[in-house]
């Protein structure tokens, strides 16, 4: 779990300009909506000394729609 929700990024010289035209908070560059769940399932086994095989089935919810080319990975 990632609280994505918390995380925002905003450069003070980038918030100073997008002040004048999006108000007193201003803009910032990354923000996210969403929290973010990952889940993963993995499973081995050892054929030989020398020789395993394994698996993994994931899922991941993301952070939210759409995410930025600074987005999370």
């Amino acid at each position: 779990w990632v609280p994505w929700g918390d995380f925002k990024i905003t450069p003070p010289l980038y918030n100073e300009v997008s002040q004048r035209s999006y108000g007193p908070d201003g803009l910032n560059l990354v923000d996210y909506d969403d929290d973010q769940w990952q889940v993963e399932l993995g499973l081995a086994k050892r054929l030989a000394p020398a020789l395993a095989v394994s698996g993994t089935v994931g899922w991941d919810s993301g952070a939210g729609d759409p995410t930025t080319s600074l987005g999370p990975i």
